[in-house]
């Protein structure tokens, strides 16, 4: 009986060891050349950064309508960080994102419609890879960047994502909608933000402008400075108005 118990209790380890590997290979964090994915009936992931913190993948905004996007994996309400095609949503059927041939990945509707892609056809791309900090960057065989989601913010800055003369945050529509809203935040001038050191805080180099609408010069000034949310172990911009 007790050899019983064990062989029992050792095949019931191999099966959980076999499962935890299983579910790590599903979860990968980067994707290759020649990939294809196509969505599902609900929001789907497709890449999980290393640590966990961060996933990215078809994101359901509503029925028959997905943005490609990176959340925050482990919130509860899957908060989005970055959004691929704000104002074009694709058809839950048919839709895919895929990495092709030429080195471009792209989101493709059901019609076949390329609705976003990163335009790195002729850098020779080999891989898209979603990095512990929220970045997604699709690279040569070399490990160069030639392209990087950091670099065309939506509505949200993350921790060690630069902001440069030519990036710009333009708000949602509404909250959980992807949309273009019509609050813009940008520099200027032509200095740069480098967040280096989240333990030191980063605070503003340069004046920045708020543009609350699109046909609006009403602007105003305001501190700028990077923080610890509180009652989490994420950090954020925070702006003083004046």
């Amino acid at each position: 009986m007790a050899i019983r118990g064990v062989y029992i209790f050792i095949r019931l380890i191999s099966f959980l060891l076999m499962l935890t590997i299983a579910l790590a290979e599903d979860q990968k964090s980067y994707l290759a050349r020649g990939s294809s994915i196509s969505t599902q009936d609900d929001t789907t992931t497709i890449l999980v950064s290393p640590n966990g913190y961060f996933s990215c993948g078809f994101y359901k905004v509503a029925t028959n309508a997905f943005t490609f996007s990176i959340w925050f994996s482990r919130s509860s309400e899957k908060t989005v960080a970055w959004t691929a095609n704000r104002d074009a949503l694709v058809n839950g059927k048919g839709s895919k994102l895929t990495f092709r041939k030429d080195g471009s990945l792209a989101l493709v509707d059901y019609n076949g419609t390329v609705v976003w892609s990163t335009k790195t056809t002729a850098n020779g791309a080999s891989r898209a890879e979603l990095y512990n900090s929220g970045n997604l960057i699709v690279m040569d065989p070399d490990s160069h960047h030639l392209w990087r989601s950091f670099d065309s913010p939506t509505d949200t800055l993350l921790p060690l994502q630069p902001m440069a003369q030519d990036t710009k945050l333009v708000s949602a529509s509404a909250r959980g909608l992807p949309y273009l809203g019509f609050c813009t935040f940008f520099f200027d001038s032509f200095k740069m933000i480098e967040p280096s050191d989240l333990s030191k805080g980063c605070r503003r180099k340069t004046n920045m402008t708020v543009k609350w609408d699109h046909n609006s010069d009403n602007k105003t000034k305001q501190g700028f400075k990077f923080k610890k949310t509180l009652w989490s172990d994420f950090y954020g911009y925070d702006f003083n108005y004046s």
